[in-house]
């Protein structure tokens, strides 16, 4: 069984093997292979972007960075933040969700979350692109940005979590080769 013990949301799947894949053993599987290190990595970068977008909030409240200028760092990695986490879920929920649940229908029910979890994170995403574009209004609107920050992280590295320990294992018991 594969068991999500911090997400408790999240139902238990029973994989093919019927045995648990922990993450230190992913690398060591056959089946761990390019298509699933990309996924990893994207989701890094998404935990960097947000790490960096929070250390930049705070050198804007703090005056080492001018939150007016649309050129900064803050305005270009929070736009790349939204637009390329809105693409990687559509991704998922267009290519990668349905073959997983045809190839492996016991993960349904996980599935169905995760896609809601990115609905929920889309609206969150939206907000948050929607005050980037008022940080020019000043230390007001910097705070606006820095919650709404705060918003999309809680719900994103919950999900990246979830959606890690519920993919990954199944991907790696059916093989990478069946999603393509």
């Amino acid at each position: 069984m594969v068991h999500n013990g911090t997400n408790s949301r999240f139902p238990s799947v029973r994989l093919p093997d019927d045995g648990p894949i922990s993450p230190e053993a992913w690398s060591q599987r056959p089946a761990f292979g390019d298509l699933t290190r990309f996924w990893l990595s994207r989701h890094q970068m998404f935990r960097d972007l947000m790490s960096d977008l929070r250390a930049r909030l705070r050198a804007c409240e703090g005056g080492d960075l001018d939150p007016t200028d649309p050129d900064t760092a803050l305005h270009r990695d929070g736009r790349f933040l939204c637009q390329e986490m809105l693409g990687h879920h559509g991704v998922e929920d267009s290519v990668y969700f349905p073959r997983l649940i045809v190839l492996q229908p016991s993960i349904a029910p996980w599935i169905e979350r995760l896609h809601s979890d990115h609905q929920d994170i889309g609206c969150s995403l939206d907000r948050l692109s929607q005050s980037l574009s008022q940080v020019r209004d000043g230390a007001r609107a910097v705070a606006l940005v820095s919650s709404r920050l705060t918003a999309v992280m809680e719900l994103k590295l919950r999900h990246m979590q979830a959606e890690e320990e519920t993919v990954v294992p199944v991907i790696l018991t059916l093989g990478e080769d069946q999603l393509r």
